[in-house]
């Protein structure tokens, strides 16, 4: 069976490497294997959009309360999960999709 590479199963657990990787370079206390973990095992059925609420409410689980002023005290790169989400479907060869919701 070919394997599923739509956006929606993209945005599983397969997302949370790239953004954990992303993470941890700024904040080395992130627990990237709870993350992972909580997502593989909540995303099974979910819509694409609700995989990317599913992803915002676990990172602001697992991100200190004032992650935003601590990226912005240590000059971390100003990057938003918007901006990650874009690199995905750059890689994914999926650049026809930024802005449509989909």
């Amino acid at each position: 069976m070919a394997e599923d590479r739509s956006i929606t199963k993209w945005f599983g657990s397969n997302l949370t490497v790239l953004l954990s990787e992303k993470i941890k370079k700024e904040y080395a206390g992130f627990d990237a294997d709870s993350y992972s973990q909580e997502i593989k095992d909540n995303c099974e059925g979910l819509t694409y959009t609700k995989r990317v609420e599913l992803h915002s409410s676990y990172l602001k689980r697992y991100l200190p309360d004032n992650y935003k002023e601590w990226r912005e005290n240590h000059g971390c790169i100003k990057e938003n999960i918007h901006t990650i989400f874009k690199e995905v479907l750059i890689k994914e060869g999926k650049e026809k999709w930024i802005g449509t919701g989909c």
